[in-house]
């Protein structure tokens, strides 16, 4: 019992933390669209979607699922997307948004 609140917990701080992510980059950057992909892509890590997951697929699949849409957030956002620039961006500018994609 204790171990899957702490699954969940962590699951949760993810779901967060993607979805930070995801926010810097629709609204500061170059690709907005990008950032949306992100913030809907967040959402399998939240109670809600979860228990949908689980009632579709196993869940062990549904964990595999989560550490490779993880490993592709990151990859995408640190690597390609520029993350720290696009954060250092945002804390300059932070009331008003910055999109150079329009």
């Amino acid at each position: 019992m204790k171990g899957n609140l702490n699954r969940n917990m962590l699951s949760i701080f993810f779901g967060i933390f993607f979805l930070f992510i995801g926010f810097v980059n629709n609204f500061w950057g170059n690709d907005p669209y990008f950032g949306f992909c992100i913030i809907i892509t967040s959402l399998i890590y939240f109670d809600k979607v979860l228990i949908k997951l689980n009632q579709a697929i196993s869940t062990k699949t549904v964990n595999m699922i989560k550490i490779v849409v993880g490993f592709l957030i990151l990859w995408l956002a640190l690597g390609v997307g520029e993350f720290f620039d696009k954060l250092a961006l945002m804390i300059i500018n932070f009331p008003l948004t910055f999109i150079t994609g329009f």
